[in-house]
């Protein structure tokens, strides 16, 4: 806690890994959890540390893996 300003500070901010989405290259992403991403652009939610998963959004909501 910052002390002088008496506010939450983020000492070390947590980088995106993604800049574009793996898929359509949009740059309309969003965070949706830790190292889990969601493009508004072509409905698909992807993540990954090691190896990229993608999941593409059914009508119903669920999610299904894409595999590459």
């Amino acid at each position: 806690m910052d002390k002088r300003k008496g506010k939450y500070t983020n000492r070390h901010p947590t980088h995106s890994r993604f800049t574009h989405c793996p898929v359509c290259h949009s740059r309309a992403i969003g965070s949706v959890g830790r190292n889990h991403y969601y493009c508004a652009d072509c409905c698909c939610e992807f993540n990954g540390k090691q190896e990229l998963k993608i999941y593409a959004l059914n009508r119903d909501g669920v999610s299904q893996r894409i595999v590459i």
